[in-house]
């Protein structure tokens, strides 16, 4: 009886694999050509959920602000600025960047 039972958990686990499987392949392939459908194949597959929460105040230097425009300004002013500040902190190094290339002698031909 008990072998009987494993056998069977066996074929429905084994089942419910190729299912899913089967599944998986027929949502890439319905969504074959529309990168945002396949995103979201994707991220259902992974089990992730879109979050679509509005932000309604954001508060920047101890101010808070609560205009949607405003609000978008300051993650436009964040976002388009964080890079050339965080480039600022990185300590400039005295090596020279010769020393990681070689001169190139030869063309790679096909």
């Amino acid at each position: 009886m008990l072998l009987l039972e494993l056998d069977f958990q066996n074929r429905i686990k084994n089942k419910v694999k190729t299912t899913k499987a089967s599944y998986d392949r027929n949502s890439f392939i319905q969504s074959k050509g529309s990168a945002r459908r396949t995103w979201k194949t994707i991220n259902n597959h992974m089990s992730r959920r879109q979050n679509n929460q509005i932000v309604e105040d954001v508060k920047v230097y101890d101010i808070s602000i609560c205009n949607s425009n405003e609000i978008s300004n300051a993650f436009n002013e964040h976002f388009s600025t964080i890079g050339p500040r965080l480039a600022r902190e990185i300590p400039l190094t005295s090596t020279e960047e010769s020393i990681y290339l070689e001169n190139i002698t030869e063309n790679y031909k096909k």
